[in-house]
């Protein structure tokens, strides 16, 4: 009788069984399902092919996977997978995200499912780049939000490279450290009666040009040594250089591979050298591609591998010189002088002027491997022409600020601001940073929208890193400060 009632009830719930009952007996189909170790496909997937899936998603989305289960949490947690995300935000380069104080290192994890892994050995190397990762979008965000530090600071600096205020005078160069205003670092000249003419900084070296000579120093811990020196040799007079007047003997451009300089005395030839170690690498005689004559050369800009030279004599011309394979790739002719050029990866544009009294000019741009010209547009000729590492040209005209995107137009911005335009800088990709002269503003090139408003102050210069914005005072002599420091932590 019981097993009979049984059966009825059982036939009763299957033909009267309300929508309620049926959705708890389709849950429970679906949790043995889950529960049968031969349907779990991805938990008997090996962890190598686990992280090739992984590497196609983006950060946001490999964020969220890392919460579904924990053998997903270990794999996505690898170095592998957060360097090509690093990779994409161009995040690997960043010197400051690689000390030690930045790093958070993830303790070493061991599989325990022996269904997952059953060697029970496989260990996850503490993920630095993830570390990494999360410290560069915090500083986004604090940029964003609109969190950072005022600090006002009596280092009157002509420069900021590299984490370092420079500040010149008659004896020498002094560098202060961003983080350590209170120990200075002072570089005595190596000609005493001679002026600097221009500073750079590439990671822990600094190098500063006198004349004919360029002088590299060596950082070590809270001071600089020289670490090598380089004469620039002189030649006849008949391979002399008609340049434009300037006030540099040299032009100086470091990139990772090379360290160029081109005697702006005797431009027609340029000198290569290591950065590292001041080794000679290449002498280029211009004339072997200008026609054996001596032009006017007018701009020099170095990017990777590839040099870029304008100059003109009855024709005007701007070519690329390829490092690695010793020869020009690229040569485009120009109808007026160029003034300024601004080199990327993928574009390179130019400024041309009739005179130098004219406002506005003609801003070409052209591809770097082909040497077609992309697009000609009108732009201010005091104010300076940016090239994003994603290919956006950004420029101004008047009070308006013009974002084309160069492979892809459907984002094209631009917006107006109040007042003078003096300067600007992107930051972070998607923001850009303005000086007005009497306020600093920071904008948002997607939307063309103005997030904040930092200073209003005069304004003589501005110099912008990921975690810093440094503002030098016009310069008044009741004013105790010559600057402030905009600090993002």
């Amino acid at each position: 009788m019981l097993a009979l009632a049984t059966i009825r009830r059982k036939d009763i719930g299957v033909q009267n069984s309300p929508p309620s009952s049926r959705k708890k007996k389709q849950k429970i189909c679906t949790l043995d399902i889950k529960n049968d170790p031969g349907m779990d496909f991805i938990s008997n997937l090996p962890i190598e092919l686990l992280e090739e899936i992984f590497l196609y998603l983006e950060s946001d989305d490999l964020v969220k996977c890392s919460y579904v289960c924990l053998q997903w949490r270990e794999v996505i947690n690898s170095n592998k997978i957060w360097s090509l995300q690093c990779f994409k935000d161009r995040i690997q380069q960043k010197e400051y995200l690689q000390t030690s104080w930045s790093l958070i290192s993830n303790p070493v994890k061991v599989y325990r499912d022996h269904v997952f892994d059953p060697e029970a050995t496989r260990l996850t190397i503490p993920c630095h780049w993830r570390s990494h990762y999360n410290r560069y979008k915090f500083l986004e965000r604090n940029w964003r939000k609109g969190n950072y530090s005022l600090i006002r600071t009596k280092v009157n600096a002509q420069h900021y490279i590299g984490g370092l205020l420079i500040s010149m005078d008659h004896n020498g160069l002094t560098a202060y450290n961003i983080q350590n205003l209170k120990n200075p670092m002072h570089i005595k000249k190596a000609n005493a009666s001679k002026d600097v003419d221009a500073v750079r900084v590439k990671g822990n070296l600094l190098f500063y040009t006198q004349e004919r000579n360029l002088v590299c120093m060596k950082r070590f811990n809270a001071s600089f040594t020289k670490h090598y020196e380089i004469t620039v040799p002189t030649y006849l007079k008949e391979h002399s250089n008609h340049r434009a007047p300037t006030e540099s003997t040299l032009a100086l451009k470091i990139t990772d591979k090379f360290l160029v300089i081109q005697d702006l005395t005797n431009a027609c030839f340029l000198y290569f050298y290591d950065y590292k170690t001041g080794e000679s690498l290449r002498k280029v005689d211009l004339h072997t591609y200008t026609g054996n004559s001596c032009p006017q050369f007018t701009c020099l800009e170095a990017f990777e591998d590839k040099v870029f030279v304008a100059y003109g004599l009855y024709q005007h011309y701007v070519m690329i010189y390829d490092f690695k394979t010793d020869k020009v790739d690229v040569k485009v002719e120009t109808s007026l002088r160029s003034s300024e050029l601004v080199v990327s990866k993928n574009f390179f544009c130019s400024k041309l002027v009739v005179n130098q009294l004219e406002k506005s000019c003609e801003l070409h741009v052209w591809s770097v491997h082909n040497g077609e010209e992309v697009d000609l547009l009108c732009t201010n000729r005091h104010l300076p022409v940016l090239l994003t590492p994603d290919d956006k040209l950004i420029y101004s005209e008047h009070h308006t600020v013009y974002v084309r995107g160069l492979v892809n137009s459907n984002k094209d911005v631009e917006f107006t601001v109040e007042g003078r335009l003096q300067s600007m800088e992107p930051i972070w990709g998607n923001l850009l940073v303005l000086n007005l002269g009497f306020s600093l503003q920071l904008w948002d090139l997607s939307s063309g929208q103005k997030l904040h408003t930092y200073l209003r102050d005069s304004i003589e210069d501005m110099w912008v890193d990921d975690r810093h914005i440094v503002v030098k005072h016009t310069s008044r002599p009741w004013l105790t400060c010559a600057g402030y420091i905009i600090g993002f932590w």
